[in-house]
């Protein structure tokens, strides 16, 4: 069994980054992180990923490299918003489920690449404030809006990271007034 073969049994589908760059062209992706909500062990993988740099496995996560490419499998149980997208080879999520994953990562760690993914998503779907915070709760179920409206115009953590290479141009100052603009009316 190769790793192909392990994404067809899991139904492992590639969201964050690299399926945000095949979708939207904003900003340059190398990990591959895919998500299954199959009720699977991955650690039944285990063989396959040591043939490469294996980081980390779990019941639930594996963490490996993969010629220079950093691969993640994760069990995810939550729904997805929307169908799974055809892109060649394998299944992308949605740009709905990608928010509401890149919205959950902010409230945890806020990366700056995460506030950027959401910026682009939220301009190509057009959607304002309530209308994210909506998906994330669809998904994730009820939250605090006011927790999650914090998080996301907290940038204190983000200004430490450097700049982001972007292949469509915004600049850091503009993304952080777009969320404080959006956010600062819940």
């Amino acid at each position: 069994m190769e790793i192909k073969e392990v994404l067809d049994e899991g139904k492992f589908y590639l969201a964050w980054g690299t399926a945000l760059f095949y979708i939207l062209n904003h900003r340059n992706s190398v990990d591959l992180d895919f998500f299954t909500k199959e009720d699977i062990d991955l650690r039944k993988f285990k063989s396959i990923f040591e043939k490469h740099d294996l980081k980390l496995i779990s019941e639930s996560t594996i963490h490996s490299n993969i010629k220079g490419v950093n691969v993640s499998l994760f069990i995810f149980k939550y729904p997805l918003l929307k169908p799974l997208l055809n892109f060649d080879i394998i299944k992308l999520a949605s740009l709905e489920d990608i928010l509401c994953m890149k919205v959950n990562a902010i409230i945890q760690r806020g990366a700056r690449r995460d506030f950027i993914d959401v910026y682009f998503i939220m301009k190509e779907l057009k959607l304002k404030a309530d209308d994210v915070i909506e998906l994330f709760e669809k998904k994730f179920g009820k939250h605090n809006r006011l927790v999650v409206k914090k998080a996301l115009t907290y940038f204190k953590d983000t200004e430490k990271e450097p700049d982001i290479k972007l292949i469509k141009n915004v600049k850091w100052e503009n993304v952080k007034k777009f969320f404080i603009k959006e956010f600062g009316r819940i």
